[in-house]
């Protein structure tokens, strides 16, 4: 139901309007995200991860259209904010956490399926300018609800940056990670296929 003839002309004046580089980009991004296509996209200058920009030190999962904190870095703000695995996002900056994840990470992006934008997709969900803040609605799990604000700034108290799970697996970890277990179990991680299968070949 795409008439992509008619979405490509209509970009054009966008595109010519531009006033810079990021805007440029931008348009184009919006424009292809619209083949919802995982193997088709636009990648800026500065590759998947804007310099100059972070997260907070948490890890949001999407469970049944919530907006769950999964992982926690630990460090001063977010123990005195009292963040813990658990707790439901329900709004970013105000606007509803779906809304937000929609209008300001699926506009720009997409794997072309919705399981695989909530996995990958979701690490932009709190991604901005390096020591901006961003404004969180929070549900405890006792039901309460709270607002906090968290600094785009991924350094835990150890003086490691926290990742997402997916960035450690894909871009980070070995490709084969293993370990003897009590007992002689022998313990065999693959973090990434496309590691193992780049040394295979």
């Amino acid at each position: 139901d795409l008439d992509w003839d008619a979405r490509v002309r209509e970009c054009i004046p966008r595109v010519a309007a531009a006033g810079d580089l990021e805007a440029y980009y931008a348009v184009l991004m919006e424009l292809v995200t619209l083949l919802r296509d995982g193997h088709t996209g636009i990648t800026p200058p500065w590759g998947y991860i804007r310099p100059g920009y972070d997260i907070p030190p948490i890890e949001v999962e999407v469970v049944r259209d919530a907006y769950v904190i999964a992982r926690v870095g630990e460090t001063k703000e977010t123990a005195a904010n009292r963040i813990v695995p658990g707790q439901e996002i329900l709004a970013i900056d105000g606007v509803p956490s779906a809304q937000f994840f929609q209008d300001r990470v699926l506009r720009y992006y997409s794997r072309g399926v919705k399981q695989a934008d909530e996995g990958i997709n979701i690490f932009y969900l709190l991604f901005g300018p390096e020591g901006s803040k961003v404004a969180l609605t929070l549900r405890d799990p006792d039901g309460a609800t709270r607002r906090v604000e968290l600094t785009r700034n991924s350094i835990c108290s150890d003086g490691n940056p926290f990742a997402y799970r997916f960035v450690e697996w894909n871009m980070m970890a070995p490709g084969l990670i293993t370990r003897t277990l009590p007992g002689g179990i022998r313990y065999a991680a693959i973090p990434s296929f496309s590691k193992m299968s780049a040394k295979i070949s």
